[in-house]
């Protein structure tokens, strides 16, 4: 086989794997587009008991690639998700207050005041893992604070919904009062408005490949392949080609062979002699 050949049948076979793991994805974005969503187009994870005996409860930080105001286009316009957290109290406790702010200034904010972080979520179990930041301050109310990006402060249940930008970013839950122990339920949800033109877009750029690969691969591989050139004929039975100005040989004469006279043909035969009369009468 054709080093060419050899080479298309491997090129066409990684342009088909590429397409098939394209057309998976797309499938799986278009069904999970239109069946895992909530009614307002939200992608949601189940309630979440986020309970706390410090004054704050805070997310890992976010970081969506620099600083607030200084990311790619996408994130600055909005266009890239929204997030929407939404907040319950567990109880008959005090109003609840959920924030997101830059990190930078959250971080500031309940420098010596005791709280948790959230390091880890199992969904499995709905279990939640914290990491206990030491401090004995007792905060103002989050909700004087300047910094937060989107807020949210209630007694009943209540939504967070924020357009994602750029930046470095710590989501918050306090009460609102910034008193301790908090006590609640939450469900973070979030919208991705481009996931279906993508996943289309996936699935018409990895069938075309699966299926031009395969052919490629298959096509070129069972291609019986070309007669090979005719061998060149024995040297020694061709006549040798006539040197530069060598003039042919003279035609030789060959005198035709002598006509040969044919035998002339044998005399006729005579006819019988005629009976004699009678005489003796």
């Amino acid at each position: 086989m054709r080093p060419g050949r050899i080479i298309a049948i491997v090129l066409g076979s990684i342009a088909a794997v590429i397409g098939l793991a394209l057309v998976i994805g797309g499938i799986a974005g278009t069904v999970a587009y239109g069946v895992a969503r909530d009614d307002d187009g939200y992608f949601r994870t189940d309630e979440i008991h986020l309970t706390s005996a410090t004054s704050a409860i805070t997310s890992d930080s976010l970081d969506l690639g620099g600083t607030p105001g200084d990311a790619g286009w996408l994130t600055e316009r909005g266009d890239f998700a929204t997030v929407s957290l939404d907040l319950q109290p567990a109880g008959a406790g005090p109003e609840l207050f959920a924030g997101i702010g830059p990190t930078a200034d959250v971080t500031s904010y309940l420098a010596s005041v005791a709280h948790d972080q959230v390091t880890d979520y199992d969904d499995s179990n709905a279990t939640v893992t914290y990491e206990r930041q030491d401090g004995s301050a007792i905060p103002a109310p989050p909700g004087d604070q300047t910094f937060w990006v989107a807020q949210v402060a209630t007694a009943q249940p209540g939504a967070l919904t924020w357009d994602v930008r750029g930046g470095d970013w710590t989501v918050v839950v306090m009460n609102a009062d910034g008193s301790p122990g908090i006590d609640a339920t939450a469900r973070v949800g979030i919208k991705i408005d481009w996931l279906l033109p993508v996943a289309i877009v996936l699935l018409v750029v990895g069938a075309v490949m699966l299926v031009g690969g395969t052919l490629v691969a298959v096509f070129v591989g069972r291609r019986r392949g070309q007669q090979p050139p005719l061998a060149p004929a024995d040297a020694s039975t061709l006549p040798p080609p006539p040197g530069p100005d060598v003039p042919p040989p003279p035609a030789t004469f060959v005198p035709p062979p002598p006509a040969t006279l044919a035998p002339p043909p044998p005399p006729a035969p005579l006819p019988p002699p005629a009976p004699e009369a009678d005489t003796s009468t």
